[in-house]
């Protein structure tokens, strides 16, 4: 095999194995892994105030329900479970908790008087 055929071979690779990390399963179970986090860190009255739903027609899609005042604990449970991830699915987790931020933000600054 030439040296060509080995770098592409070792491409093909690399690129299955990072497909396979963001499949909705290994997702599914990450999120599985990180609300059980949650619920050790979080103080009794939050624990059952984080919910995952995975959308059966675009499995792909999550939908994350948390109590504004929970937020900090999932937070610190995404993180807290990130090194154990492969890369890619800590870059999907880092975007995620962009988003969840950007959203409560928005969500905390909406003017009710208009």
């Amino acid at each position: 095999m030439s040296e060509e055929e080995e770098l592409i071979k070792r491409l093909v690779y690399a690129i299955m194995e990072q497909k396979e990390e963001l499949a909705p399963d290994a997702l599914s179970e990450w999120y599985n892994i990180i609300i059980e986090e949650f619920r050790k860190r979080a103080p009794e009255e939050f624990r059952e105030k984080l919910q995952v739903k995975q959308n059966p027609l675009l499995p792909m899609k999550f939908e994350i329900v948390v109590s504004k005042r929970a937020l900090k604990y999932f937070f610190e449970a995404v993180e807290s479970v990130m090194p154990r991830m492969p890369f890619v699915t800590q870059v999907y987790f880092l975007k995620v908790i962009e988003l969840v931020k950007e959203r409560s933000e928005q969500a905390a600054n909406v003017n009710f008087d208009q």
